[in-house]
């Protein structure tokens, strides 16, 4: 019974040992199509699922968005087998499927969290006892980049801002080397952030060789969401393609460069969602290395005084680093930047020769070519 599973049941005390009782729940975030809640060490993914039988809703508007099982499914079999194989994705703990209205607890923990920060979805009260839900546990990898805050150890920001970017670049080209994997839904709230506490002794031992990437400059990052990921997968001998089709709406979005990245990825592979383009895995780095250049508001870094430092790299050679690495990736997705609309009401769709990286595997030879990874 999934209320009363141990994994939902053990929480840490202060000084890390471990107590078991009812953890304590909170809403920590939200999607197009789900609740997320945090409990413990775990956090709770809770998806309505679309009743195919069921006749359509008189009003839409006015229900939580449900999902089809299918879909629902592939994400589930893509997080398993990310999870398992690739550093750096977010794991797979339990899935379970429930029934029954919406939880007051829940409901709570929703009006809380929208009093507090405001939230973009519908509440979700309105279900009968007969909604069928998906609840996926994943591990708690921290808060998401959009809320993660760099203002513990100002020294280091950049450096952190490094870090998580090669962090995201390394995990994005082992995949695309393992399953040619896209994510296509990278934004900042699918990248979580966790502080990793670094003895001094381990900081002045790892500073004159570790990479970019590396977690003694304070932080872990974790990729999480794939539901609409692509990845190439094998049953048996024969081999078959995992990909979700976009909702049409998400193609119509203004006010970020997110939504822009969802029309460069259309051009770039034609509509034909089915097949492997690495480049949009580039799109998404190229969007991310923005967010952490001005997303953030971190200032710009002096130069660093003539004096002897024990750390490989310097706040400003790490945003040196983010700079160039911005350049050179607008350059490299340029050619699939949707045209103006033409007098005959038609937009190019189709992409141009670009030049730089096109993979995410080949950001990351970038790094190391110019001495910042490993």
């Amino acid at each position: 019974m999934f209320p009363f599973d141990s994994i939902t049941r053990s929480i840490h005390d202060d000084d890390g040992a471990n107590t078991v009782g009812l953890a304590h729940f909170q809403k920590i975030g939200e999607a197009s199509y789900s609740e997320v809640f945090g409990i413990g060490d775990v956090v709770l993914k809770v998806i309505p699922l679309r009743d195919e039988d069921a006749p359509p809703v008189k009003d839409p508007e006015d229900f939580p968005a449900p999902s089809d099982a299918k879909d629902v499914l592939k994400e589930i079999i893509v997080t398993r087998a990310m999870g398992e194989t690739c550093k750096g994705f977010v794991q797979l703990l339990r899935t379970y499927i429930v029934r029954g209205k919406y939880p007051s607890l829940l409901l709570d923990l929703w009006d809380e969290y929208h009093e507090r920060k405001g939230s973009e979805s519908i509440r979700p009260d309105s279900f009968s006892v007969s909604q069928v839900y998906a609840i996926i546990v994943l591990p708690n990898g921290g808060p998401d980049l959009e809320a993660y805050s760099f203002a513990s150890s100002p020294q280091t920001r950049w450096r952190r801002a490094c870090s998580i970017f090669w962090q995201v670049t390394r995990a994005l080209a082992e995949a695309e080397d393992l399953v040619r994997f896209e994510h296509r839904d990278l934004h900042w709230g699918q990248i979580l952030v966790k502080a990793v506490p670094v003895s001094a002794q381990a900081r002045r031992a790892n500073s004159k060789t570790a990479s970019m990437d590396d977690i003694s400059h304070g932080v872990k990052t974790t990729i999480i969401d794939l539901g609409l990921s692509r990845m190439n997968a094998e049953d048996g001998a024969e081999s078959h393609t995992i990909w979700t089709p976009f909702e049409p709406e998400i193609f119509e979005g203004e006010g970020d460069y997110q939504f822009d990245v969802y029309r460069m990825m259309k051009v770039c592979n034609g509509g034909r969602w089915e097949s492997y383009h690495s480049l949009t895995n580039v799109m998404w780095l190229h969007y991310l290395v923005l967010k952490l250049l001005h997303g953030k508001r971190l200032r710009a870094p002096v130069a660093p005084r003539k004096t002897a430092s024990t750390a490989i790299f310097s706040e400003k050679d790490c945003y040196d680093c983010l700079v160039q690495v911005e350049d050179t990736l607008a350059g490299a997705v340029a050619g699939c930047i949707p045209q103006p609309i033409a007098k005959k009401g038609r937009r190019k769709t189709q992409a141009s020769s670009t030049i730089g990286p096109q993979s995410a595997t080949e950001v990351l030879e970038l790094g190391v070519d110019n001495g910042w990874m490993s």
